[in-house]
């Protein structure tokens, strides 16, 4: 399915889940920022050895939550790694979109598991990428299932401050992030 028909089809059920519920539902925007492991298998690396990189990421999302606690989200992140002696810069951008279940506790905990898929472009400042025919590229980009979940609590009834977890098993290699999201729920 192409990206625009993706983006079709979650904005179809954003407006169904809002419809279905007036008042009810909650729209939440999460900014993000944190900590990203990249790993780089040498396959795809024209030195022919495993790579692996510590990154700051960041990123935010849109989503919906119903009225029986299904999150619906889209969303985008980056991560860099940037070395000032050396040319092994390497950046991760994503485009993704999650569909997760929010299992409210007492006390105004929450935790929220989520699958998504993303589209992702992994991009280096020299041409140190290649792809299975061994060419040698800036970039390389794909689509890849993801699993994440994040922990929060209540700070008031429309601000959320937590931790959120993604791990990403890439063609490339693994990606995995840890990140502070504050949630606004309107």
């Amino acid at each position: 399915m192409g990206k625009a028909k993706w983006l079709v089809a979650l904005a179809g059920c954003l407006v169904a889940s809002v419809a279905c519920a007036e008042g009810r539902s909650e729209m939440q925007i999460t900014p993000m920022l944190g900590y990203s492991h990249l790993r780089i298998d040498g396959a795809w690396l024209d030195s022919g050895t495993t790579n692996r990189l510590d990154q700051l990421a960041w990123g935010a999302t849109l989503g919906v939550k119903t009225p029986f606690n299904v999150v619906v989200e889209i969303g985008t992140a980056s991560a860099i790694h940037e070395d000032w002696f050396s040319s092994n810069d390497f950046d991760l951008k994503t485009d993704f979109a999650a569909l997760g279940y929010q299992l409210d506790f007492g006390d105004g905990w929450r935790f929220v598991p989520k699958v998504g898929r993303m589209k992702w472009k992994l991009y280096s400042d020299d041409e140190h990428l290649v792809d299975l025919s061994g060419d040698s590229h800036k970039a390389l980009r794909g689509y890849d299932n993801y699993y994440e979940a994040s922990l929060s609590r209540h700070l008031s009834e429309s601000i959320v401050l937590g931790v959120n977890f993604k791990d990403v098993d890439a063609r490339f290699g693994h990606s995995r992030s840890a990140a502070l999201a504050v949630t606004f729920g309107f």
